[in-house]
Order: structure tokens, then C-alpha cells, then sequence
């Protein structure tokens, strides 16, 4: 029903489903539901950051691994392996885009003040030769830092060949601590 609050499984609104976003004045019943989504969202928040910190973790399992870089402000190099690429043997490209959103994004992470985050809001890629023989690596650059937005350069080059495989700016809006 449009106008209640219900459980996103049980709505439909012209056809949509109905988010639970709609509350009447006076009714108080969704508050126990906000306080339980903000519970869970704190559960969330803890697990995500217990698995960061482990083997399970996507940055683990993509064989991902920080290095020194003279010049970037953070570096990371990636394997190429058969489980990782395309049909004709070289790096699959959204591997590529997320080398380059976790170096660009934990670039623009460092010197936050405490309790704020970074959302990406845009993010540009250009392909320019594929990654065979590898490792990958994507050297970030913090191009400008704002109080509102931060944005990344990211250079990937295959390590074999030192050719440059992609080019990339991505930017990132800076969030606010979350309301406890």
C-alpha cells in the first residue's frame, strides 16, 4: 500500500516497489524499523571492515598487493592469471576498473578528518593496450583535494612490456560523519 510503512517484500506502488519510505503524520510505528536499519547498517559497517582485514576479502582474492612507487601517492600491483582474464589471455577490464577504483579510492581516503568517507561519483576509464604477461600496476596521484570532493589520476601499466595500459580519473565526493 502507497502512504505505510511496510516491508519492501510486501509493497507495490504503480507498479514499483514500495520502499517503506512513506510514513503519515503520527505514525510512530516506523521508528522502531529506522533504529533497527540503523543497527543492522553498524553491524554491516563492523563486518565489512573484519573481512577488509582478511583473506576473504576482494582485494585478497584478486591477489592484490601495495608497493613502494617514487611519485604516486599509493601504488598496487595485480597478477595476471587465467581466472582473472578475457578470451584472448589478457587482463578482463573490469578487473582493470577495480584496481583502478581501489587504488583511487584509498588514495583519496588518506588525510580525511575522522569519520568522514568518499562516495565515487564519476570515474573515467581509457583502455590503451591490454595487460598479457603482467603484473598490472595502477599508480594513484591526488590531483586536487576538496572539502567537498577529491579527484584521483590513475596510470596501470603492464610490468612486462612497461607499456601503459589504461588511464583514469576518478572523483569522489567527501561524506560526512554518519548520524549515530
Amino acid at each position: 500500500m502507497c502512504g505505510r510503512f511496510v516491508e519492501p517484500s510486501e509493497a507495490r506502488c504503480g507498479g514499483k516497489a514500495d520502499r517503506g519510505v512513506h510514513q503519515r503524520e503520527g505514525d510512530t510505528s516506523r521508528l522502531g524499523s529506522v533504529t533497527g536499519m540503523q543497527d543492522a547498517v553498524g553491524n554491516a559497517q563492523r563486518d565489512v571492515q573484519a573481512t577488509r582485514q582478511s583473506a576473504e576479502h576482494l582485494v585478497s582474492l584478486l591477489g592484490m598487493t601495495d608497493v613502494d612507487v617514487e611519485g604516486a601517492d599509493l601504488a598496487i600491483e595485480m597478477a595476471v592469471s587465467p581466472r582473472l582474464a578475457n578470451m584472448r589471455g589478457a587482463l578482463q577490464g573490469g578487473f582493470i576498473a577495480t584496481l583502478i577504483d581501489v587504488v583511487a579510492g584509498r588514495a583519496a581516503m588518506e588525510g580525511l578528518e575522522v569519520g568522514h568517507s568518499t562516495a565515487t561519483n564519476d570515474m573515467s576509464i581509457h583502455f590503451l593496450a591490454p595487460v598479457v604477461e603482467g603484473p598490472a600496476r595502477a599508480e594513484g596521484k591526488v590531483l586536487r583535494r576538496g572539502r567537498r570532493s577529491i579527484v584521483v589520476h590513475v596510470d596501470v601499466r603492464d610490468l612486462a612490456t612497461g607499456r601503459l595500459a589504461a588511464v583514469s580519473t576518478v572523483s569522489f565526493t567527501v561524506l560526512a560523519p554518519r548520524a549515530e
